[in-house]
Parts: C-alpha cells; sequence; structure tokens
C-alpha cells in the first residue's frame, strides 16, 4: 500500500513539473481582451501561443504574436497584447494616405477589410525598425493601441505566436 501511495505522489509531481514546463516554455493559452483585432478576433478568444517558436526563430511578417505592452502600470505589471507582424528588422514601415507602407511598396493586407484605413496616431509617419525590434499593428485599425501610438517593440519583449483558436468552436482551428 505505501509503495502504490508513493507510485501515485511521484506520478502527480511528475505530471505537475511536466505541465509547468509545457506551459513556461512551449505551449500557452491566452485569452483576447478588447476588439483591436476584429474581426479575425474578439473578445472572449482562446488561443494556443506557442511559446517555444520565438526561441528557435525570429517572428516573421503577418504572424500573430502575444507579446508585452510597452505601457507598465502602476502596480508594475503590463498587459499582454495581440497584435500582427508588420514589419522586422531592416524594415521601414510608413502610412500615407490611410495605407501601409513596407519598404516603399504599399503592403497587400487581406487580413483586413478593403475599406480600411490607417492613419497615424502620433505626428509620426513612418518607423525604422532595428535589429531585435518589431512593428506591429491590431486589425481593427480604428480601434487598436499598436505600434502607430508606441512605436516599435522589443523583440524580447514577444512572448509567442499565436498557433491555434479553439474558443469559439465555430472558429476552431489553425491561425493563417
Amino acid at each position: 500500500m505505501k509503495d502504490t501511495i508513493i507510485s501515485f505522489v511521484k506520478s502527480i509531481l511528475l505530471a505537475l513539473v511536466l505541465a509547468i514546463i509545457i506551459r513556461t516554455f512551449i505551449f500557452s493559452v491566452t485569452e483576447v481582451s478588447g476588439r483591436s483585432m476584429y474581426p479575425n478576433f474578439d473578445t472572449g478568444d482562446r488561443l494556443i501561443v506557442n511559446r517555444l517558436g520565438v526561441w528557435i526563430r525570429d517572428v516573421e511578417k503577418g504572424e500573430v504574436i502575444e507579446f508585452l505592452s510597452p505601457d507598465v502600470k502602476p502596480n508594475g505589471k503590463r498587459d499582454h497584447f495581440i497584435k500582427r507582424v508588420i514589419g522586422t528588422a531592416g524594415d521601414t514601415v510608413s502610412l500615407n494616405d490611410g495605407k501601409v507602407y513596407l519598404n516603399g511598396e504599399e503592403l497587400k493586407e487581406d487580413y483586413i477589410a478593403s475599406d480600411v484605413e490607417t492613419f497615424p496616431e502620433t505626428d509620426q509617419s513612418q518607423w525604422e525598425v532595428k535589429e531585435g525590434e518589431i512593428f506591429v499593428l491590431g486589425d481593427n485599425r480604428y480601434n487598436s493601441d499598436d505600434g502607430r501610438r508606441f512605436g516599435t517593440v522589443p523583440t524580447d519583449t514577444v512572448k509567442g505566436i499565436a498557433v491555434f483558436r479553439f474558443i469559439p468552436f465555430n472558429k476552431f482551428g489553425k491561425i493563417k
């Protein structure tokens, strides 16, 4: 009986350690809060985020990522944001006449509605993305706190790449 209890406790501890390792270093679950990525993602959507991917390779243009907000709250914590990568190291992102330009070429954004326009939120309308940085925008340009306000984001604040949505069930599937 004693051996059975010890074996059971070891199994539970091993399962907990593995769960912590997986959650911390491989995959995590995040919930979308807000409408900055609407219509592709909405409040309450639950996503699986690949944490390991950002250790293995750089994030790529067009990917949806989770990262720490540049703004620190009074309690010292930072929100987790979900946004789309628009520019990576070496790129120049500019906004002109309601359109996004990447390295001087108009960016083809099939993930936003064709009538959506993108305007600067400050006096700045162009960003040089340096090594170790990315530039992000929300898909809902009319309701997104993104790079137009806070500029480029350090890549070391990226927590992972959104790879799968499991809630709501009618949108269940891999994130493209």
